[in-house]
């Protein structure tokens, strides 16, 4: 269950009769709201997370939470904190700084990447076991990073163009901290999705078909939200998630997710919006 917390969190960082395309990009105005997804499986919320985005033609922020719902809370304590922040400019969306903070119990990993000008200058692993912080700045090899984005900025970039465009076919080279690999969505068409009592949205949304592509630092057997994929993969589908507009002048951002995998089918909802 670990891995599809990471997973769902992660591969984040919304409706008009036919989604017309925005006559400007949803960069020109001040976009601020948040998103409560929910995580289900057989039946029964597993995850609860939510999203806060911020961004125009100048900057954008992405702050996610998440943490097990209800009694699960008890029987599995972790919670994950992740933040991007960056800026904007003619369209183009350039990570400044990304967090990621991960607790189970008393213990907390806390990984952070600085970056200037669109340059990966620093990665920073902080391991806190038991009140014990121990920092250690670790290099990381050019053809590792050069020319990536984090993970969080890559999801951001694909909704903005997603939203101008109608499309969310895209494809984008990331680094994680760890891995290097392509992230990338397949449009496969607008869909209609029918009321349903755990998600507010319905209506039409576009279907995109998610795949992450190695290129380095894969190693041994797959692992974290790769293992995720290639399981989804072996059940026949890679996973997919549905994109539309929560309200009708607001961007494209998920609104439903679907991974196949040996526990079965597991979904995210679409629970809450504020603005």
């Amino acid at each position: 269950m670990r891995r599809f917390i990471v997973f769902f969190t992660c591969l984040l960082t919304v409706t008009a009769a036919s989604l017309p395309a925005a006559s400007a990009s949803v960069l020109d105005q001040r976009n601020d709201f948040q998103l409560t997804y929910g995580i289900y499986g057989g039946g029964f919320q597993a995850l609860n997370i939510d999203i806060d985005f911020e961004f125009d033609k100048t900057h954008y922020k992405a702050d996610m939470r998440a943490k097990p719902f209800g009694v699960l809370g008890h029987l599995l304590p972790w919670a994950g904190h992740y933040m991007t922040s960056g800026t904007v400019k003619k369209g183009v969306l350039t990570p400044s700084e990304h967090d990621r903070i991960s607790a189970w119990r008393d213990d907390q990993s806390h990984l952070t990447m600085t970056y200037k000008n669109g340059v990966l200058t620093e990665l920073k692993e902080i391991e806190d076991e038991k009140g014990k912080p121990v920092s250690e700045i670790v290099p990381v090899p050019k053809d590792m990073h050069e020319n990536t984005i984090d993970l969080v900025t890559s999801v951001l970039d694909m909704l903005v163009k997603t939203s101008d465009k109608n499309n969310c076919t895209y494809a984008q080279e990331v680094y994680d901290g760890r891995r290097r690999f392509r992230m990338t969505f397949k449009d496969e068409g607008v869909t209609t999705i029918a009321p349903s009592a755990v998600n507010i949205f319905s209506g039409e949304a576009h279907l995109c078909r998610m795949e992450l592509i190695p290129l380095k630092g894969f190693t041994g057997k797959p692992r974290g939200y790769y293992r995720i994929q290639e399981d989804a993969r072996k059940k026949g589908e890679l996973p997919v998630v549905w994109l539309g507009r929560a309200w009708a002048s607001g961007p494209m951002v998920p609104v439903r997710m679907m991974v196949k995998s040996d526990y079965g089918t597991v979904l995210m909802h679409l629970k809450a919006v504020k603005r």
